[in-house]
């Protein structure tokens, strides 16, 4: 893995819009399933889970895959990182179906914009303020 100081991975949130495109495509190819439906949600959220996180192809932790191919072992950090992901997973299906079944609700589409706004922000002007004062974490360990 890279290290957290690495300019890749501060800028990672700035790729997550990326994702969501293809999440946004898929949830539109799976309309009537997930958001005509009274429980489209916990459909969506079980989709997520299973294809998503359990039956992943890449050997991650949590995943099916993860259990046969890595020595892995369920530890409080695995444990953590799946209890995250569940949570997202959770909050991006309850907010994804709650959104798009109450378009009248104008605040919500005002808040959700805020936050994107913020979080694609924040990594700006990580980097920004990086270059600013040259407070670089890897110049350090050089020296």
């Amino acid at each position: 893995m890279r290290q957290s100081d690495d300019p890749l991975v501060r800028a990672g949130p700035l790729f997550q819009p990326i994702r969501g495109i293809l999440f946004g495509f898929i949830f539109y190819l799976l309309r009537d399933v997930f958001f005509l439906e009274n429980n489209g949600w916990l459909v969506m959220w079980a989709t997520l889970v299973v294809i998503g996180i359990v039956s992943t192809f890449a050997p991650a932790p949590g995943s099916i895959e993860g259990f046969i191919y890595t020595k892995l072992t369920p530890s409080k950090s695995g444990i953590g990182g799946m209890i995250e992901v569940l949570t997202q997973s959770f909050l991006l299906s309850a907010l994804s179906y709650y959104w798009v079944k109450h378009p009248e609700l104008s605040w919500l589409n005002w808040a959700l914009g805020t936050l994107f706004l913020i979080s694609m922000a924040l990594p700006v002007l990580g980097f920004l303020a990086s270059k600013k004062t040259g407070n670089n974490i890897s110049r350090k360990r050089l020296q």
